[in-house]
């Protein structure tokens, strides 16, 4: 097992099964594309600000494993023009890019289908619309065999790979673990019809396994090996259900196919849900996971989420658990708590370029109560935050690697933004690492910790920001903003180092009361504390 991180921050971030090569780590004879953090610019939306261009025959990039592996992921982008086909009803180009292990060659299908977005929110595949961005996607490829650490990894633009460019932002490797067996008394929906080919709808023989399962004494699903096309909801309207598979690289559920739940104790675990959403449509999609009233206890574990709307969006289900998950290439959260949700957990989870916050919790309606957000990666979210919690009350934010937000967003954010129920309790966010956070949002400069004020939502709460760690934020290092109160934030023993404007920037007619203590803070490019209207921070708050 490995960190995704490569800043040895050890105690921070997820511990996953693959090793990431960025594209710093590259040998090539290609182009090391100019680092931005410029909205709607390629390179800011790249997990290090970096990608190798191969835009010439021969041209490639090649990496010495560190590790033995069987599978590989790379993030790429390739042009959104000469559409050849068609492929989740938008057209797209679809090409290849050549892969070579050791003596072994492999071809590595990409397309543009789930890739570059236009236009203004919720965005659109319309390209006569402005303001293209959404550049990535990832493949992911099974190869025939594992090979030793020590292996050269390439991969190359031959002749007959046909996109004018293939800019590489990074590259995962990884060992598969072997698949896994149905457990004593499980209903295998391979029984049932299921046609393994990726495109035949399998709703109604999953439907119909689903429904023995629930008749069952084990209350378990199991989704054998293979591709399997599904075009609806799932509804989960009964307690102590189980679905499984056989791993996230083994059992795959293509499609619309999403889950509702209603029950009690369900538990998914060791599947890939591969969405074919091109675009994000909030009235008309929901996520991969959704809960509705009446759920409790869910738990997610193991699961590999791209191209759905949402990876979770969990009302009411309190004492939830996400662990050991990835999420990637999604249109809006990789995870949302919302409404009502309490005493849960998402720890240890890997999210990568989401469409909205990485990871939320939203108090809307009702309170959210005693949740912890811990050792989970969060990078280079295309819209907005990594981490955010709006409203609710005794949150624990800690031992997270967040780095790389775009637009709209910073690393860590609390706001009162969205019409929240009343922050309250204690609210905790310490050891966190934070690389290159804070973006762009219109005119406006945001912080890599932003704390947002709304008249009417005051923030109450005791807020303890301590011993985080802060490097290279794109603009201020603390931001706050707005009408409301911030009355009992305490900024304690932090390592802020690297930030192009203020280490603490106040605006709008916020009024705070903050108390710093023992807090390092080095290279910052204008005044350490910014207060231009003489509100919020007051001298006292400053010592």
């Amino acid at each position: 097992m490995s960190k995704i991180i490569t800043n040895n921050f050890s105690d921070c971030g997820a511990t996953v099964p693959f090793t990431t090569y960025l594209a710093k780590d590259f040998k090539h004879n290609g182009k090391m594309l100019s680092k931005s953090r410029v909205y709607r610019t390629l390179t800011s939306e790249c997990v290090g600000r970096e990608a190798v261009e191969l835009s010439k025959t021969g041209q490639f990039i090649s990496l010495k494993m560190t590790k033995p592996m069987n599978a590989v992921s790379v993030r790429y982008s390739i042009p959104d023009e000469g559409h050849n086909t068609t492929i989740s009803n938008v057209p797209a180009f679809e090409t290849t890019l050549t892969l070579y292990v050791g003596k072994d060659k492999y071809v590595l299908p990409m397309n543009t289908a789930h890739s570059h977005l236009y236009g203004d929110f919720s965005w659109s595949k319309d390209r006569e619309k402005l303001g293209e961005h959404k550049f990535f996607d990832e493949v992911s490829l099974k190869l025939d065999k594992t090979y030793p650490e020590g292996t050269k990894l390439v991969l190359k633009k031959e002749a007959d790979n046909s996109s004018p460019y293939y800019a590489i932002n990074l590259i995962d490797i990884e060992v598969v673990p072997e698949a896994l067996k149905p457990s004593d008394g499980a209903i295998n929906a391979k029984d049932y019809g299921l046609v393994n080919d990726g495109k035949t709808c399998n709703y109604e023989a999953f439907l119909n396994a689903y429904k023995d399962a629930v008749k069952s004494e084990k209350r378990e699903l199991f989704i054998p090996e293979g591709e399997y096309y599904a075009s609806k909801i799932v509804e989960i309207n009964d307690d102590n259900v189980t679905i499984s598979g056989s791993g996230i690289w083994q059992s795959v559920l293509k499609g619309e196919i999403c889950f509702r739940v209603t029950g009690k104790n369900v538990q998914f675990r060791n599947f890939k849900m591969d969405g074919n959403m091109t675009v994000r449509r909030d009235v008309l999609d929901q996520g991969a996971i959704e809960t509705q009233r009446g759920a409790e206890k869910l738990i997610m574990k193991n699961l590999w989420i791209v191209h759905h709307k949402v990876g979770a969006w969990v009302n009411y289900a309190s004492h939830t658990l996400m662990e050991g998950c990835r999420c990637r290439d999604l249109y809006a959260d990789g995870i949302n708590l919302h409404w009502g949700v309490k005493n849960s957990v998402i720890r240890n989870n890997s999210f990568r370029a989401t469409g909205d916050d990485g990871i939320a919790m939203w108090s809307e309606g009702e309170e959210n109560d005693g949740n912890l957000i811990e050792f989970n990666t969060v990078e280079a979210p295309w819209l907005a935050n990594c981490i955010a919690m709006y409203g609710g009350k005794n949150a624990t934010i800690r031992n997270n690697y967040v780095c790389d937000t775009v637009y709209a967003g910073a690393g860590i954010d609390i706001s009162s933004g969205f019409k929240p129920t009343p922050f309250g309790g204690t609210i905790v966010v310490e050891n966190n690492v934070l690389v290159r956070c804070g973006s762009k949002r219109e005119s406006s400069d945001l912080g890599a910790i932003w704390f947002k004020t709304v008249k009417d939502y005051d923030n109450r709460a005791k807020v303890i920001l301590k011993n985080n760690t802060v490097l290279d934020s794109t603009y201020q290092g603390i931001f706050i903003e707005g009408g409301g109160l911030l009355d009992g934030l305490k900024v304690i023993e932090n390592n802020f180092d690297g930030m192009e404007t203020h280490f603490v920037d106040c605006v709008d007619d916020a009024k705070n009361k903050v108390v710093f203590e023992n807090n390092t803070v080095k290279n910052f490019k204008h005044m350490k504390f910014n207060n231009p209207l003489g509100m919020g921070l007051t001298k006292e708050d400053l010592k």
